[in-house]
């Protein structure tokens, strides 16, 4: 889960960490993630869900070109086949 924990840590929300562990939440599913899951994993802040849900879409969106896969890949170390 350290993958995640780092995305959200990026965007200044590790808090939510254990709750996306405990529910399963990996990075290959943050583009299924609505508002209402976002609640269901305990996000309670508007603010929080907003953050998360625009971080979401930026990656979903290809953001740098990557897109989700790419930054898994990027994450982990594989920039070469992120890019490919």
């Amino acid at each position: 889960m350290a993958d995640i924990a780092t995305w959200l840590g990026s965007l200044g929300l590790a808090e939510h960490e254990a709750a996306f562990g405990e529910n399963g939440a990996d990075l290959a599913l943050l583009p299924e993630l609505s508002n209402e899951d976002l609640k269901d994993l305990g996000v309670v802040r508007l603010a929080d869900r907003k953050r998360l849900l625009k971080a979401i879409d930026a990656l979903d969106s290809g953001i740098f070109g990557m897109g989700v896969a790419g930054w898994i890949y990027w994450t982990l170390g594989y920039p070469d086949q992120a890019l490919a």
